[in-house]
């Protein structure tokens, strides 16, 4: 019996009729994803496949090539696959644990070296960047105009929207928050339904030339009960450039577990964990689970590359306290199994180069969370954005020229 640990992803051969089955770990339960990539003839209606009643796939349906084939939890998958050369086992967990694909014979599991420990980049030398941007609204707690715009920076934000009846932005103190040491306020932003909250600063930065960067950091926290999603969705992006007017350039979406929910693609997040997806106009690519009620940071860059083009040429979660936890190798598409890591040269488009000097933070409406402002919310700290170098951890006093 060939079996293929769940944190791998690679290339199984099939040359006849096999059974699959995916066991459990001790943390949480499993899924694996296939996907049905060469088929090496047409034997006809025979090639039938039955998956059992939690994998999402109807009985006895013809495989053909690049469909996905999920099977769930402790289930056993009858697959008639005599007529496919190929089928890549998508990584589907990456929590942990021993969960294993298990595959009958006519299966070829081919030996996955382990993955190398990941590498923390460089820390910057000398000074810190020169900033472009940076809030960390230090000029007062509350919900005036004052507080919220950080009206003490350079460079204040530019908008405050409170798309609701409750006041769901506010400035409060981070004691006890776990954010940084000498970060004394953050943002929180609570939820009501699907009313949006958000702090902008639109075209607050210079436009970057063709090989310039744009260099962000900041510090986000998660402290919501487990909603009718299980993964972040389309309805939630809350870290973006312009809300409605750069759709997919680029955002961020995130997603609390809600304990119950099975997500085709992650299966079961537990309510005390999230995970956050960066999105581009071509795909996603979602992050390792992350814990609720501990903030980290997020760092990341836009590189304009032509006119209308641009990459994404960082993208690294950090603790609050500033240890590298992983960087785009970590970050990986349900869909394909690939790393960003893979697509870090990959150019996409972008109609307005506002997309590149604008960032949204807070909340957009999340459909179907039906949170109250009772209900926890989200943090965000430390914003820092630089055209010179990436900025590092966060330090009292830091400014924008």
């Amino acid at each position: 019996m060939a079996t293929a640990n769940l944190a791998r992803h690679g290339v199984i051969e099939i040359a006849q009729p096999t059974q699959v089955t995916v066991a459990t770990g001790p943390d949480t339960a499993r899924t694996a994803v296939f996907v049905l990539e060469a088929a090496v003839d047409d034997d006809g209606p025979d090639d039938t496949i039955w998956m059992g009643p939690f994998t999402m796939q109807n009985p006895l349906v013809k495989p053909v090539v690049g469909q996905r084939l999920l099977v769930g939890p402790s289930q056993v998958g009858i697959a008639d696959l005599s007529g496919f050369a190929l089928a890549r086992v998508i990584r589907t967990d990456r929590s942990g644990g021993d969960g294993t694909v298990s595959f009958g014979p006519g299966a070829e599991v081919p030996e996955v070296p382990p993955d190398p420990e990941p590498e923390p980049p460089e820390p910057p030398d000398g000074e810190p960047p020169e900033y472009d941007f940076t809030s960390d609204w230090s000029t007062a707690t509350g919900a005036d105009h004052d507080a919220l715009y950080d009206t003490n920076q350079a460079h204040p934000w530019s908008d405050a929207h409170n798309g609701s009846s409750h006041q769901l932005l506010t400035v409060v103190s981070a004691e006890g928050l776990g954010f940084p040491e000498g970060m004394e306020n953050v943002l929180s932003v609570k939820y009501n339904g699907e009313d949006s909250a958000e702090m902008r600063a639109l075209n607050v930065w210079p436009e970057p030339q063709v090989d310039e960067e744009i260099n962000v950091r900041l510090y986000y926290r998660l402290d919501v009960p487990g909603v009718g999603f299980s993964s972040p969705n389309a309805s939630h992006h809350p870290i973006e450039p312009i809300y409605g007017t750069c759709p997919y350039v680029w955002e961020f979406k995130v997603g609390p577990g809600n304990g119950s929910n099975q997500d085709q693609d992650l299966g079961i997040i537990p309510d005390d964990e999230w995970c956050i997806d960066l999105c581009t106009p071509v795909s996603f690519w979602r992050s390792p689970r992350l814990k609720k009620r501990v903030p980290y940071q997020l760092r990341f860059a836009l590189k304009r590359v032509s006119a209308t083009a641009m990459q994404i040429t960082a993208l690294e979660l950090w603790s609050a306290e500033g240890a590298f936890l992983f960087g785009p190798d970590a970050f990986v598409c349900p869909n394909t199994g690939r790393t960003f890591a893979s697509e870090m040269g990959q150019s996409w488009p972008f109609q307005l180069a506002d997309c590149l000097r604008s960032l949204t933070v807070g909340q957009n409406g999340a459909t179907s969370w039906n949170l109250t402002p009772e209900q926890g919310g989200t943090y965000v700290g430390g914003v820092a954005v630089s055209r010179q170098a990436m900025p590092g951890n966060y330090v009292v006093g830091e400014r924008a020229a």
